[in-house]
């Protein structure tokens, strides 16, 4: 069925349907008034947050939900939660809006994929068209992993990695139909509901593992103005909702504002409870430069492994004393750089070497940290965690195949450095 037949049948079940009895999470109600009546409003800002919770992190749910509720849609902001999941009979989605300490369920119970990208954006048509707002934010809560799409990465089942190897798997994976969101099947949604709004979404949040990689930001940086994420993982738990959105409940916020506050409640949940938390945001539409700057020093990179050995050493000690995550081929982008650029200056000072010779690419990886501290609005890490607001995929054996699914013109260069380098390693 297509995008536009869904909706057509959608909004039938909508004005026709009974209800079903199953409430998830406990305490909704169902309002059709409340449906319509906040639609006439055209609202500072609308949060669609996308709950894909039919797997392992169903018990995490209603954490969430009971800090919306604490939170509540405004004559300011509406807050609308899409939230699959299953119980032992059957599989459901539910709709709500979230009202002051109340939930209220705006459709009837589907059934829907939370890998299915046209399901995705049935719904946000929907509800594009029903509370219309200025400025828009979109939430994918789930597991994620990163560029990857990587299934041996989210189990320790032998039987589990089988299955998704098969399959493989991004974000927002559904255990029933073994259905997923790879990094291509997200560039679409979000590319159609940019095109929807008509504008680029104002704020995109990750609340998952590993995804404030410039190899993701930069896929989705056509479509989306400010990115928040994770470069490591994330406790079940999730962000801590209730105060990252206060200021909405206040004032007009601005999406950079947004995005501190959601940065700066995660930093404060989490500063006694883990040690080893990131969370960053990052303003996309200040990320031209860097593409551009990773692509001339992987070209740079590329030439001068194959002309100087030397090279070759400086950039695997760098690599070596690097920050990585849980996921050791996932390490920081500004660190790597930094570390590089002091192993260069100090190969330099050799006197067979002219101070000369690296100065292009010192140059370079100057501008590259200089556009690293203007695209990262806010970033926010464990004491001992050295993060600076964006990871990159640096593997030190072998390139994960779904790695060249989703490269772009930058990202190929990037890719094309990384073959250099593992081939002389090895």
């Amino acid at each position: 069925m297509g995008i536009i037949s869904k909706i057509i049948a959608y909004s039938i079940i909508f004005v026709g349907s009974c209800f079903s009895t199953i409430q998830f999470p406990p305490n909704a109600t169902i309002d059709l008034d409340v449906f319509h009546n906040e639609s006439k409003k055209t609202k500072d800002w609308t949060l669609f947050i996308f709950i894909a919770g039919d797997n392992n992190l169903k018990s995490a749910i209603e954490k969430n939900i009971e800090e919306l509720k604490k939170v509540g849609s405004t004559h300011r902001m509406n807050i609308v939660v899409r939230i699959d999941t299953s119980d032992e009979e059957r599989k459901f989605t539910k709709i709500f809006y979230i009202a002051q300490d109340k939930l209220i369920q705006v459709m009837p119970d589907i059934v829907m994929d939370s890998g299915n990208p046209d399901d995705f954006i049935t719904i946000f048509s929907i509800i594009y068209k029903r509370y219309p707002a200025h400025h828009w934010g979109l939430v994918f809560w789930d597991h994620g992993i990163g560029i990857l799409d990587d299934p041996s990465m989210m189990s320790d089942s032998p039987e589990e990695i089988d299955l998704w190897n098969i399959l493989n798997r991004g974000i927002c994976f559904d255990d029933s139909t073994h259905h997923y969101l790879t990094n291509k099947k997200i560039e679409y949604i979000l590319r159609t509901t940019a095109t929807l709004l008509g504008k680029k979404i104002d704020l995109l949040g990750c609340d998952a593992c590993y995804m404030n990689m410039w190899e993701f930001l930069r896929l989705i940086q056509p479509y989306v103005a400010i990115a928040v994420g994770s470069q490591e993982v994330e406790d079940s738990s999730g962000w801590d909702y209730y105060n990252a959105l206060q200021p909405l409940k206040s004032s007009i916020v601005t999406p950079e504002e947004l995005a501190l506050s959601i940065v700066h409640a995660y930093n404060n949940y989490y500063l006694n409870i883990r040690d080893d938390y990131t969370q960053s945001a990052i303003d996309l539409r200040q990320l031209d430069m860097l593409n551009n700057t990773i692509e001339t020093i992987a070209q740079m990179l590329i030439i001068g492994m194959q002309e100087d050995p030397g090279l070759h050493l400086l950039v695997r000690a760098a690599r070596k004393e690097t920050s990585s995550f849980k996921e050791s081929f996932f390490i920081d982008l500004y660190d790597f750089f930094h570390n590089l650029q002091a192993r260069i200056k100090k190969y330099e000072k050799r006197d067979e070497i002219k101070s000369t010779s690296y100065q292009n690419l010192t140059d370079a990886i100057k501008n590259l940290l200089q556009s690293i501290d203007d695209a990262v609005i806010a970033n926010k890490t464990a004491a001992q965690v050295s993060a600076h607001g964006i990871s990159i995929y640096f593997p030190e054996d072998a390139i994960h195949s779904s790695y060249y699914i989703t490269s772009s013109p930058e990202q190929t260069a990037w890719i094309y450095f990384l073959e250099t380098y593992l081939k002389i390693a090895f």
